[in-house]
């Protein structure tokens, strides 16, 4: 068996050369099935009914079985849906689909397409992606049904404690490094503690190459793999999809992935991860992990900062500096949750109670633990809420 992985598409018209060479790179390995991470257009493009339109057109041309998921950008043209559910509605209606989530077969194993069904209602940044408690109810209860196969998860972006590099800027500052990130973030880890049988998570979002080494990240029984771009949207470059292949049947414990580097930019395939489902052990290719350069930084991993400073710790979180940013860290799931103070300067943060407290010159600032127990803040407000306060006001004072 094999398939392919494409990550964000930002499909772009100007760029109708470098995506028919991919398409043929593509084709050029002769994919049993083809899936596609979200973000399917770009730019003024993105979250339009012809965005939907040509991304079809394009995953079809691939000649093999295909799926595709919705990204935080499909859900964003506000002036042409008036709410997340009518721009949902289209993109099923385009793709012919009864829901924006659902199973695919690939070979042995399962495939679960999860779509961001979230924009204009999320609690945080608009561009959280998030799916909607129907959709986890429904991934539950589809683990649940498959407890026996082999279960492959493809997101938009990758759940907390999946230990992939995160983005400082934009994704960690701005509350949408995670799926789900304001609304009960580790639920997602819960839910895989309870469901061995699923081996692989694939996720985009980042748009980086897939040569770092935190770009695949082995956390249980769960190998989390993030999944670079085809187009000029990569941030440091690259321009790459991931290649799935495996001969011997397996199982829930049996047989053996490779997972490989398409590089669209060299065009070649480069050998990345083997992956034992039998003794659940990640191998990486000695040569594929070379660090491109890139200036969007990731928060550094929490078990160095630990060697280097005394963090300062509240239950399970633990709170560092990192670039002017006091960065809050998950202790039980090893990853950055968000940022709970933009721009320190000398301001230094100690703690009260249950609560942080950020002192400066001009005063001390007391941050509460959020419903999830977090206390990172969303500096980014969803617009829809600021239009609702903006009118408050005008009806109040009669404008």
């Amino acid at each position: 068996m094999k398939f392919v992985v494409l990550g964000d598409l930002h499909l772009d018209s100007r760029e109708a050369e470098t995506f028919d060479r991919a398409r043929a790179d593509v084709r050029a390995e002769t994919p049993q099935a083809l899936v596609c991470l979200g973000d399917l257009g770009c730019g003024s493009h993105s979250g339009t009914r012809e965005s939907f339109e040509d991304a079809r057109a394009y995953l079809a041309s691939f000649d093999t079985d295909w799926g595709t998921i919705l990204g935080n950008h499909d859900l964003e043209r506000v002036e042409t849906f008036a709410t997340d559910q009518a721009a949902v509605a289209c993109y099923c209606d385009v793709f012919g689909l009864a829901a924006p989530y659902r199973t695919i077969e690939l070979g042995d194993a399962l495939g679960v397409l999860l779509s961001s069904t979230g924009f204009r209602d999320n609690r945080g940044y608009k561009h959280e992606v998030s799916i909607d408690d129907a959709q986890f109810a429904w991934l539950r209860a589809t683990l649940e049904a498959n407890r026996k196969r082999p279960i492959f998860v493809f997101s938009h972006a990758p759940p907390l404690g999946s230990q992939l590099r995160v983005l400082q800027y934009p994704h960690l500052r701005g509350g949408n490094a995670w799926l789900n990130q304001s609304n009960a973030p580790g639920r997602f880890a819960a839910l895989l503690a309870e469901h061995p049988q699923v081996r692989l998570w694939f996720s985009g979002h980042n748009h980086l190459a897939q040569h770092y080494e935190d770009s695949a990240s082995l956390v249980g029984q769960c190998l989390f793999v993030h999944t670079g771009v085809i187009g000029s949207a990569s941030r440091d470059g690259a321009h790459h999809s991931r290649i799935v292949t495996w001969d011997e049947p397996i199982g829930p414990s049996s047989g053996c992935l490779r997972i490989d580097t398409l590089d669209h930019g060299a065009r070649r395939v480069t050998p990345s991860l083997s992956f034992d489902l039998l003794e659940n052990e990640l191998d990486r290719a000695t040569d594929a992990f070379d660090e491109p350069a890139t200036t969007f930084f990731a928060a550094p991993k929490l078990a160095a900062l630990a060697e280097e400073f005394e963090l300062l710790r509240l239950d399970t979180s633990a709170f560092a500096v990192h670039r002017d940013m006091l960065v809050e860290y998950d202790t039980q799931l090893n990853d950055p949750v968000g940022v709970v103070e933009d721009w320190m300067g000398r301001s230094r943060a100690t703690t009260k109670g249950k609560n942080v407290v950020v002192k400066s010159w001009l005063g001390s600032r007391e941050i509460s633990p959020n419903a999830d127990g977090y206390y990172f803040q969303v500096p980014a407000r969803n617009p829809r809420i600021l239009n609702e306060l903006r009118e408050a006001i005008n009806r109040r004072f009669g404008r």
